[in-house]
């Protein structure tokens, strides 16, 4: 190979590594901002998932006075490693997952106030009785449906 083509080839380099180092530069900057609002995220929900097994070892009527089970222990700490993959919505999905080791219909995670994920409620509370799926309390404007028998949703019958 002569001078010229090595040349033009030490140019082609030096030119691809100047601009994938721009860039990176640029990228960067954004990242930044972004890794530290992750960080802060991560931080948070880690938070939340320690503040949650806590207020369960002082409240609840078992496990003030028992060790909390180990595969809730196992499935927290499979959460804190995942916090920086999950959605904010996956995120509560997961603590009431958490929630369902208890093993009582006592403890439950009520996502109603997350700032950071937008959700709705349905203004009418359901119950199953052995006839089917009844309205049985509707918020204010929706008590004309107290009674009513649910007999599907979309497609797919009660």
């Amino acid at each position: 190979m002569s001078l010229i083509p090595r040349m033009r080839l030490l140019a082609g380099v030096i030119v691809l590594l100047t601009s994938a180092t721009t860039a990176r530069a640029q990228d960067s900057a954004v990242t930044k901002s972004q890794l530290i609002a992750r960080a802060d995220r991560v931080a948070g929900w880690n938070s939340d998932l320690t503040f949650w097994l806590d207020q369960l070892r002082k409240q609840h009527y078992v496990y003030k006075s028992h060790p909390l089970p180990p595969a809730l222990l196992n499935a927290a700490q499979d959460l804190s490693r995942n916090i920086p993959r999950y959605s904010d919505e996956r995120m509560l999905f997961e603590f009431q997952r958490l929630a369902a080791f208890i093993g009582d219909g006592h403890t439950y995670v009520l996502p109603l106030a997350a700032e950071h994920v937008p959700g709705s409620v349905i203004p009418i509370r359901l119950y199953l009785f052995s006839d089917g799926l009844f309205v049985i309390d509707a918020q204010p404007g929706y008590e004309k449906w107290i009674g009513s028998k649910l007999t599907a949703i979309g497609n797919t019958s009660t």
